[in-house]
């Protein structure tokens, strides 16, 4: 997994409160560095012919999920998946 625990850096903080570190107030923050280099593969692909790291039926199936994800965020039922991937629901 990565950046599980977001970190703005590596200071912990302890005071009254505990021990804790400062987090990034913005998503896109906590995952730049990934984004950007996500986006730079994809773009040496194109540009030199090359294999892409992932094949679009990867992120499709991301997406899926992704929507599945919001979707039981907003209405608080489970969304489940048979084995192809596919919604049951």
């Amino acid at each position: 997994m990565v950046n599980v625990i977001p970190k703005q850096n590596n200071v912990v903080l302890a005071d009254k409160l505990g021990m804790r570190h400062e987090v990034q107030p913005e998503y896109w923050q906590r995952f730049e560095d990934a984004f950007a280099l996500e986006a730079n593969e994809f773009v040496e692909a194109i540009v030199k012919n090359k294999t892409l790291p992932l094949r679009l039926e990867t992120g499709i199936t991301v997406m899926k999920i992704g929507q599945a994800l919001q979707q039981a965020l907003l209405t608080r039922e489970v969304t489940r998946f048979d084995e192809k991937g596919e919604r049951l629901n």
